[in-house]
């Protein structure tokens, strides 16, 4: 296990994670069950009604993921709405939050815009580093972003799922780990 905490559902990814190993031909339909449930794993965090976990934010994770794909760029709302979401999935850093808040709306108009012709061509490390100018993202919010833009290329890997990939070893949320 990582030296961090593991999060609350890191066991049972672990698990489900091992039982594929062992038993590869039924792994892909458990991964796809699995992922069928990601609609109720981010209801079920919506329960927690906090700052960081509101159904407020599942229902905007839902509206991003249709939408965002389609834009070519984000706005400061999609910004904002994405780094609650992202602290719902991972590690919560607060003063983040005041970085985001004061990047401008052109600015995050030109890097998200940026990002996303660099994702376009496959430059996945380009468009990150592309979006990691702007004041409070770091590399997971970017990769956070751009897997609402293009969740075919780029996922966001929450911090059950680096416990899963990173059993042994700890989290740095560093581009080399995306």
């Amino acid at each position: 296990m990582p030296a961090e905490k593991p999060r609350a559902g890191s066991a049972e990814a672990i698990a489900f994670y091992n039982q594929a190993l062992t038993n590869p031909g039924a792994s892909e339909p458990m991964f796809r069950s699995f992922y069928n449930f990601y609609p109720v794993v981010m209801k079920e965090l919506g329960k927690k009604e906090t700052k960081y976990y509101s159904q407020k934010w599942v229902t905007a994770d839902a509206k991003l993921r249709e939408v965002v794909p389609q834009k070519d760029s984000i706005s400061k709302t999609d910004l904002l709405e994405m780094f609650y979401i992202k602290s719902m999935k991972g590690i919560v850093r607060a003063a983040n939050l005041n970085y985001i808040e004061g990047n401008t709306a052109s600015e995050i108009k030109a890097a998200s815009a940026d990002a996303f012709r660099k994702l376009c061509d496959d430059k996945l490390i380009e468009a990150i580093e592309a979006l990691t100018l702007l004041g409070g993202v770091g590399p997971a919010t970017a990769v956070c972003i751009l897997s609402y833009k293009a969740p075919e290329k780029i996922a966001f890997a929450s911090d059950q799922v680096l416990d899963v990939i990173n059993q042994h070893i700890p989290r740095n949320y560093t581009t080399t780990d995306c």
